[in-house]
C-alpha cells in the first residue's frame, strides 16, 4: 500500500472527521483497478459468521 494513499485515509478520518467506512468505501471506488489485483486469484468468500 502506498503512503500517499495511507495519508488521504488517515487524514479523511482524523482531519475531515468521515467515518472510517466511508473513506475506506470511497477510496475502493476510486481505485477498482488495484483492488482488483488484490483479488485477482480469490474463488471464495469465507464468511468471518456462520
Amino acid at each position: 500500500m502506498e503512503i500517499e494513499s495511507q495519508n488521504a485515509w488517515v487524514h479523511g478520518y482524523s482531519y475531515e472527521d468521515r467515518p472510517a467506512d466511508e473513506v475506506a468505501s470511497d477510496w475502493i471506488g476510486e481505485n477498482l483497478d488495484i483492488v482488483a489485483g488484490w483479488l485477482e486469484g480469490v474463488e471464495a468468500v469465507r464468511a468471518l459468521y456462520q
